[in-house]
């Protein structure tokens, strides 16, 4: 059966940053070798983990080679802060919710003392059973290449590499979001978006007061389950009713 061939996507600037820092220091002729590896579909069983990534490249030898990358995680204090930060950001949080970074995340993140790639100073621990001693090796970097390219079209691959996957990333955020909607006098301005990203502006958008929300989201077709589906649609309710009874409290002065 002959090797599928992989689909290599035109990039984006995080893929590229990402990509950049990952393989930084790599001969170019090296780079081009992994590259050609990847689009030959040499690379199996590709996984991505908090803090790991995992997969089988096949090179001359008629077993595959292994190879793992390690990537230094955050920990929980700056993840907690971190968090509050992008759901503050309406830009930020959105574009996140769509597939996208907003440009300034880096810079936003950049406060705390990290960065969604890899500096000089971090240890990013690269291994591979060939017997090539030279690091990152062709199949690492064929293994790069592959996480970068769905690094492009879901940015939230580079915060699961530092220790926060998709579900526990976004609960997270809609979570800091509604705590932090909660105490604003002022409905937030929101960026402009298609009918089809109407659930994403959900997320963001503040609920209206004495509204029946729960019965206005039962006349809307389910959310997308990339984005919690009806589990999605309960807690939106649920914040709705509590912030609506939170702010009816605050206007008689009780």
């Amino acid at each position: 059966m002959p090797r599928r061939r992989a689909a290599l996507v035109p990039s984006t600037w995080w893929a590229e940053d990402w990509l950049d820092a990952m393989a930084r220091g790599s001969e170019r002729s090296r780079t081009q070798r992994g590259r050609g590896y990847a689009r030959g579909g040499r690379v199996e069983e590709l996984v991505i983990q908090p803090g790991l990534i995992a997969a089988r490249v096949q090179g001359t030898r008629p077993t595959p080679y292994r190879v793992e990358v390690r990537v230094p995680t955050f920990d929980e204090a700056i993840w907690r802060r971190a968090v509050q930060l992008l759901a503050e950001q309406a830009t930020h949080l959105s574009s996140l919710l769509i597939g996208q970074l907003a440009a300034g995340t880096e810079q936003l993140l950049s406060t705390l003392g990290v960065s969604l790639f890899p500096r000089p100073d971090e240890r990013v621990a690269i291994a591979c059973s060939c017997p090539d001693w030279e690091r990152p090796c062709k199949h690492a970097l064929a293994v790069l290449q592959l996480v970068a390219a769905r690094v492009k079209t879901d940015p939230l691959v580079l915060f699961a590499l530092r220790g926060r996957g998709r579900e526990d990333l976004l609960a997270a955020l809609r979570v800091a979001r509604w705590v932090a909607a909660a105490d604003e006098p002022a409905p937030m301005e929101l960026p402009t978006f298609e009918p089809e990203h109407f659930w994403e502006m959900l997320l963001v958008a503040e609920p209206e007061v004495g509204r029946d929300s729960l019965s206005a989201l039962k006349r809307l077709p389910p959310p997308p389950p990339a984005l919690g589906g009806a589990l999605l649609r309960q807690e939106l309710a649920a914040a709705y009713a509590i912030l609506s009874e939170r702010a009816t409290t605050r206007a008689v002065g009780v």
